[in-house]
């Protein structure tokens, strides 16, 4: 796990960190050796690039934009945690100076 962490690692956190492995999965043409030299499960990547092509079937039936920045665009990051943060806007807490 370290191993993957320090290859794929990303600051903001886990999501971000599955994603850089996501699109390394991707990169190396979906290759189970790579999966196995880097200790990703094929499958779990294969079961997410299905939700992926699901997502975007339902956007295109619905004639709804699929809009993507470019993965080495400095923007690429802060879109995705926008994308996050409105997706999760209504589990996210608020702490007061009371400590509730």
């Amino acid at each position: 796990m370290k191993q993957m962490v320090s290859r794929f690692g990303h600051i903001d956190g886990d999501h971000l960190t599955l994603l850089n492995v996501y699109h390394a999965y991707k990169q190396n043409k979906e290759d189970p050796q790579w999966c196995y030299e880097n200790f990703v499960n094929q499958r779990a990547m294969k079961s997410a690039d299905n939700v992926r092509q699901q997502l975007a079937r339902i956007m295109a039936r619905f004639n709804l934009k699929l809009c993507s920045t470019d993965f080495n665009s400095r923007d690429y990051y802060v879109n995705i945690r926008k994308a996050m943060l409105a997706g999760y806007f209504m589990q996210v807490a608020h702490l007061e100076h009371t400590g509730h």
